[in-house]
């Protein structure tokens, strides 16, 4: 095939093509006519740019070795989507994942959601690997829905980071939250990325997840010029999105009864403590806060449920936060004397508020037993 092609065999083993774009033409023969070898000659091109410099490879410099990755990504994007066949990215993916090629994959994959010959097979590739996919191709997903892609396809982007919510792997988690900043970052994706979020709260099974996992990124950002405030929370005269109060309290309910306990969550008991920091430093929201967290955990106490109630642990986690300030303010780290006395105050009124919210589920459930038997 060399001497038909006019090529040249180097004494490495390495072929030299003298004409061009002949060298595309032999991989794609290899491609088509060894279909039992396609498996072990994708490994290949996949590994040959990550080899340690040896024999052929040794005179590869890193620049040349991201051109390889770059013209074997375009060769694998170029077969799975004229075979409609996943295999040539999903070897990528796995074999460039946590190394320095996976930028390369990502690139290809989200230049390939923008390009109109592509983009159909490869959107429908990445909602089936954040559905059932390993850890590296729902990492995949998940970056590539963080960028441009989700920008241009916001609704498209946040259906597939609803399903890699549901991943167990830490770094994908980790990808999710970044995700949800990225695309928050866009004040004109902020009303559906929202709106998602929390229809996702409102649901049960993986989108309960989902929603727990991006509303806990969204509350705990703050305001760029307001490092204090919450991003969800309004933010003087502005005309951006500001969350709806009806709507943070149905987040905040999905967050607080999806913790695993007071001592073991220090995710959610930090956002709690930002969000009562908010309350104290701006008198503006003051009210809305406590009313959102006293509102989302005033429900029945489900009996038999294992773990503290949702309105014992935001109790535990307020009362902490006003020690913590009394402490720091009897070893002078706080300056203002009235501070811990302002933190006490404000669980005071939490405490006071979460109270009404037991008095008014009990009269509820008394009347809903008298009516019962008014009608019994």
């Amino acid at each position: 095939m060399v001497d038909s092609i006019e090529a040249e065999l180097q004494v490495d083993d390495t072929v030299t093509f003298n004409r061009p774009e002949w060298d595309d033409a032999a991989l794609e023969y290899f491609w088509v006519d060894r279909p039992l070898s396609r498996v072990k000659f994708l490994e290949w091109l996949a590994d040959a740019p990550l080899k340690k410099p040896k024999s052929a490879l040794e005179t590869l410099t890193d620049a040349e070795r991201q051109a390889m990755a770059e013209r074997i990504g375009s060769f694998a994007l170029r077969w799975a989507v004229r075979h409609r066949r996943q295999e040539p990215l999903r070897q990528l993916v796995w074999r460039w994942h946590h190394t320095p090629l996976w930028p390369s994959a990502v690139e290809l994959l989200t230049s390939a959601c923008l390009q109109t010959a592509s983009a159909s097979y490869i959107h429908d590739m990445l909602l089936q690997w954040a559905r059932t996919g390993n850890a590296a191709q729902q990492l995949a997903t998940v970056q590539v829905c963080a960028g441009e892609f989700g920008v241009l396809h916001t609704g498209k982007a946040l259906r597939r980071l609803r399903h890699a919510a549901g991943s167990e792997d830490l770094e994908v988690r980790r990808a999710l939250q970044g995700a949800v900043h990225s695309l928050w970052s866009d004040p004109s994706a902020r009303r559906i990325l929202f709106g998602y979020v929390i229809d996702w709260c409102s649901d049960g099974g993986a989108k309960l997840v989902a929603g727990q996992e991006a509303f806990r990124a969204l509350a705990e950002s703050t305001h760029p010029d307001a490092p204090t405030l919450p991003a969800l929370l309004p933010h003087g005269d502005e005309a951006d999105f500001t969350a709806p109060v009806a709507e943070l309290i149905v987040g905040w309910r999905a967050l607080l009864q999806g913790t695993e306990g007071f001592e073991r969550d220090g995710q959610t008991s930090a956002v709690v403590c930002l969000w009562l920091d908010a309350a104290l430093s701006h008198p503006h929201i003051h009210a809305d806060v406590l009313k959102i967290l006293s509102t989302a955990v005033n429900l029945p106490e489900q009996a038999g449920t294992p773990g503290e109630s949702p309105r014992d642990r935001l109790r535990a986690i307020a009362r902490q936060w006003a020690k913590t300030a009394a402490l720091q303010q009897s070893a002078g780290r706080i300056e203002l004397p009235s501070a811990g006395l302002a933190h006490r105050a404000v669980y005071t009124e939490l405490a006071q508020l979460l109270d009404d919210g037991i008095i008014e589920t009990f009269q509820q459930t008394m009347a809903r037993a008298d009516s019962a038997e008014e009608h019994a």
